[in-house]
């Protein structure tokens, strides 16, 4: 589980996610014992997002949009990499992660407010 992107949670939306699974009926499900292959290795969270949230934070545009990306993982994909990991630290919201399909490749695209690379108002993705 990408637990990383959790830590962000409010507390009242992390209630909501556990009356949900307290409420979801269980699934008889016979899959094999997992197995761990070495050590976990700690991640680190988006910047701005290494804690909970409070409802207030949220009245923010901006801090909600660091909550929502959080949550929604974009920066998986969207942040630049360093030796073949996302780097949400020093390459946040930077693009260029290659994927690699039967139809062809496709790149993150970079989402940050760079004025020529990212996202400006008015001005079309290419």
């Amino acid at each position: 589980m990408p637990s990383d992107s959790y830590r962000a949670l409010t507390p009242s939306d992390l209630d909501a996610i556990i009356a949900v699974l307290r409420k979801t009926p269980p699934v008889d499900s016979r899959l094999p014992a997992q197995e761990r292959h070495g050590a976990l290795e700690p991640r680190n969270s988006i910047p701005g997002a290494e804690r909970p949230f409070s409802e207030t934070e949220l009245a923010n545009p901006e801090r909600r949009g660091v909550y929502i990306a959080s949550l929604a993982r974009c920066m998986g994909c969207h942040s630049g990499e360093v030796s073949g990991a996302p780097d949400p630290q020093r390459r946040l919201g930077e693009g260029g992660k290659v994927f690699r399909t039967p139809a062809g490749a496709a790149v993150a695209s970079n989402i940050t407010s760079h004025p020529t690379k990212g996202v400006v108002p008015g001005r079309t993705m290419s």
